[in-house]
Parts: C-alpha cells; sequence; structure tokens
C-alpha cells in the first residue's frame, strides 16, 4: 500500500504547488483589476515598497478605455484561475458504471466497475513480486472493458515477469469470474522503495 501512497503523496505535493502558483495568480489579477479600476490607490494595498509601486506604474498612464481593458483581463485571468483551482482539488467521482452481463426474459445480471476492479486486484496480487495494486475498469453496457492496473513491485523481482502474469492474472478472472470480455489489460508497475517496503511489512 506504501508503494501506491507514496505516488499520491507526490501527487498532492505536485497539486499543492500548482495551486499556490494559481492562487497567487489569482490574486494578482484581483489586485490589478482594483487598482485599474482606481477601486484602491497601490499605495494602501502596499505602502511605500518601491518594488510594488514601479510595477503598477505602468496604469498611471492609461486613459479610462485602456484601464477597463486591463481590469476586463485581470477579471479573465483570476476567473480561470479560481476555476483551475477547484477543479485541481475537487473530489473525484466515486460513482460506478453498470456492465450487463445476462438478459433475458427473466430479468437482467448486471455487475458495477468497483466489483470488476475488486476482482481483478485480487488476482493481479496473486502474481510474482506484487505487493500492492489498484485497477481501475473503464467501458460501459455489454462491451468489452479495459482494465488499468498501477502494481507496486518489491526490489529484486523481475518486473517483466511479473507485468506479465499480472496481465494474465487479470484477464483471466474477469473472464471466468465475472463472465464480460476484457479487451486489454495495461499494468504499470514499479518498483516499491526500501524503507516503504519494509513499512509495509510491519
Amino acid at each position: 500500500m506504501n508503494g501506491l501512497e507514496d505516488n499520491s503523496r507526490s501527487a498532492l505535493v505536485y497539486r499543492l504547488i500548482i495551486g499556490v502558483f494559481f492562487l497567487s495568480l489569482s490574486g494578482g489579477a484581483a489586485i490589478l483589476l482594483l487598482v485599474a479600476v482606481q477601486a484602491i490607490a497601490p499605495g494602501r494595498l502596499f505602502g511605500d515598497w518601491p518594488y510594488a509601486q514601479s510595477v503598477l506604474s505602468f496604469l498611471d498612464g492609461l486613459d479610462w478605455t485602456s484601464r477597463l481593458s486591463a481590469a476586463a483581463v485581470s477579471a479573465i485571468v483570476g476567473m480561470l484561475s479560481i476555476t483551475i483551482l477547484f477543479r485541481l482539488f475537487a473530489k473525484p467521482e466515486t460513482s460506478a458504471v453498470l456492465h450487463i452481463l445476462d438478459a433475458d426474459d427473466r430479468g437482467i445480471v448486471v455487475v458495477d466497475s468497483r466489483g470488476i476492479s475488486t476482482i481483478a486486484a485480487h488476482a493481479a496480487m496473486s502474481a510474482h513480486g506484487v505487493v500492492d495494486v489498484r485497477v481501475s475498469t473503464k467501458g460501459t453496457g455489454t462491451t468489452p472493458v479495459r482494465l488499468m492496473v498501477d502494481a507496486a513491485v518489491y526490489p529484486g523481482a523481475n518486473v517483466k515477469r511479473t507485468g506479465s502474469e499480472v496481465r494474465d492474472a487479470v484477464r483471466e478472472a474477469v473472464e471466468t469470474l465475472v463472465g464480460i470480455g476484457v479487451r486489454d489489460v495495461s499494468v504499470k508497475a514499479h518498483v516499491i522503495q526500501t524503507d516503504a517496503l519494509a513499512s509495509l511489512m510491519k
């Protein structure tokens, strides 16, 4: 589990860095908007800080048309930055897609994508060298599904062999136990760090 959690932490750090950038950008756009429409003087915001005064000094020689244009651009940049921020930290959708296994005059049999992913994950764990795995399923209705497997492998394992075993085990389990066709299986195998492996075994 720790191998995949390390990837999640790296992704979170990346999102935080990008988030700080867009938060700063939206704040700068808001300040420029207020100064452009003369709603607030730069001196009230920054006092005697010469750098801020010099950055905003280009607005002094502009007429009202140019100031309104600068304000409009600032508003657009600010709204785009805030939109990106919301999307960056929005919770992913957890709704499961239903797959039809059988349908006739007696009724219908369906399974959701989370059930398929669970069966596939258990099958992937049986492969040599796998210590943790996550599976996502794509597809709808009666169409064959596509499976994306993220597998953490312990150091020293044959990654190519492990990937092949995971691919075959996942395909066989889904087709046999679930009864739905598998279009393809994509395996992303990465070697878990030694310290993460030690904490996993505790």
